[in-house]
């Protein structure tokens, strides 16, 4: 593994092309100098310099080198300056919009992960629809988006990495009927009282569409805001409900059982959002988290 030090080292020498105005720039001795560019000469097995002249000739071998080693040295640099301003100022704070139907199950243990990670890191976090982490990202209010993969123009300004698929589930209590099946049809479901998200919401608004384009459209018999009441409300036995699968296992209980829904599955798509310009360092730790967590959950799920 080559040093940075003796990089730097190799550096001056081929710029100066003397080793007496090189060691003055490094401020050491020619000796010294000498000395660590014959190390390494020695771990790269090759020669870097014609010695036999009184200004040290580059050979092939060090032009290769010196294309690398000043793209190294900066990269180095770079990383040095970086981690010197994280560290050195103080707290810092991410602004991250997520989805409620992915929140419950990623949040919770993104903040435990962090705080242990990058304690000096805060975060601010807010549930949103998909719509909203969608702009809020567009704006730059958000550094970090989980929500659907936009559309249209937004398509066009935004950065999104898909992070999972799933398919919608029914949710009903574990004694149900339909527990017995391996599976439960669109009209099937659709034949029993629903609970649903109100209509404003990104995954309703994939059911009801759903629903209409097989002339199966029919009135819930209650409509809520929040994942975990809705949940609630089926585990009472007021009706079922239909969720993606990774938000069904952020609310299963032994009262509870999911079902896939099928003929004909409906799948959403959960992307990471963010602006083409945010690239600070604490984006991408929280975005590798993120993928992490994401993969924990369905290897659980699975």
């Amino acid at each position: 593994m080559l040093e940075i030090r003796l990089l730097r080292y190799f550096v001056a020498v081929f710029e100066e092309a003397h080793m007496g105005r090189a060691a003055e720039r490094l401020h050491v001795s020619q000796p010294a100098l000498s000395q660590q560019i014959q190390k390494l000469e020695a771990q790269l097995d090759a020669s870097l310099f014609d010695r036999a002249h009184r200004q040290l000739r580059p050979s092939y071998a060090a032009h290769v080198l010196y294309r690398h080693a000043v793209d190294l040295l900066a990269r180095a640099a770079a990383a040095e300056a970086e981690v010197r301003r994280f560290a050195g100022s103080g707290e810092r704070s991410l602004t991250l919009g997520v989805l409620q139907s992915v929140n419950a199950a990623v949040v919770p243990r993104l903040v435990a992960r962090m705080g242990a990670l990058c304690p000096q890191l805060r975060l601010n976090i807010a549930e949103m629809s998909g719509d909203e982490v969608e702009q809020g990202v567009a704006a730059r209010r958000l550094q970090l988006g989980i929500g659907f993969a936009p559309a249209g123009e937004a398509a066009s300004r935004l950065l999104a990495e898909p992070l999972f698929t799933d398919r919608f589930c029914v949710l009903m209590p574990a004694d149900h009927r339909l527990a017995s099946f391996h599976r439960v049809a669109l009209h099937q479901a659709c034949a029993e009282p629903l609970i649903l998200l109100s209509a404003n919401h990104t995954l309703r608004r994939l059911w009801d569409a759903a629903v209409r384009e097989h002339g199966l459209a029919r009135p819930p018999v209650a409509e809520m805001n929040r994942i975990a009441a809705i949940a609630e409300a089926v585990r009472l036995g007021r009706g079922l409900t239909v969720l993606p699968e990774f938000s069904a296992r952020s609310v299963m209980d032994p009262a509870l059982c999911c079902r896939p829904l099928a003929e004909p599955e409906i799948r959403r798509t959960v992307s990471l959002l963010r602006h083409p310009a945010t690239n600070e360092s604490e984006v991408e730790m929280v975005a590798q988290e993120v993928r992490r967590l994401v993969a924990e959950v369905g290897e659980a799920g699975a």
